[in-house]
């Protein structure tokens, strides 16, 4: 068998100054999670909010105007954060799965209960889950409260530490 850690991933971390996103940052967490896996464990990732990475994403188009805090960052953040998790850790030699909860389907125990099994199915895989809050179904403020709560949940969940 092996041990489950639950690693929180702070988004605005992996952004550089002038909104550019921090490709070896992110490099550097899919090298960490191989060696964990070399180790016998079995990482599972805890994003907070891509809205930082969308307005980045959204400041580079041009002449657009910026619009406030809203669901179109989410959305920008969302697709960057996948498609460049995907890409780090496939140059690592892993495959990551991302998952997308809100406050109801922590809630409510048939959908807890599936979260868990699949995410022992991907941990069976070997494959790396990260989790963000699907903040697009969550009313403002978040229901979650940080990721640190999110991260919380997952552990007691699988029953294992946060780191």
């Amino acid at each position: 068998m092996y041990n489950v850690t639950v690693w929180v991933v702070e988004t605005q971390s992996l952004i550089r100054d002038g909104g550019v996103i921090d490709v070896q940052g992110m490099r550097a967490w899919a090298e960490q999670t191989k060696a964990s896996m070399g180790q016998g464990s079995r990482p599972i990732l805890v994003c907070d909010s891509p809205v930082s990475i969308g307005l980045a994403r959204m400041k580079a188009l041009p002449g657009k105007q910026l619009p406030p805090l809203s669901l179109a960052a989410l959305a920008f953040g969302q697709t960057a954060m996948g498609s460049i998790w995907s890409s780090m850790f496939t140059h690592s030699d892993q495959i990551c799965a991302q998952m997308l909860l809100n406050h109801e389907d922590l809630k409510v125990d048939h959908r807890k209960s599936s979260i868990g099994a699949t995410l022992r199915t991907l941990l069976d895989m070997k494959v790396v889950p990260i989790i963000s809050e699907n903040e697009s179904t969550a009313f403002a403020p978040s229901p979650l409260g940080s990721v640190h709560c999110l991260a919380e949940i997952i552990r007691q969940m699988m029953d294992t530490p946060v780191r």
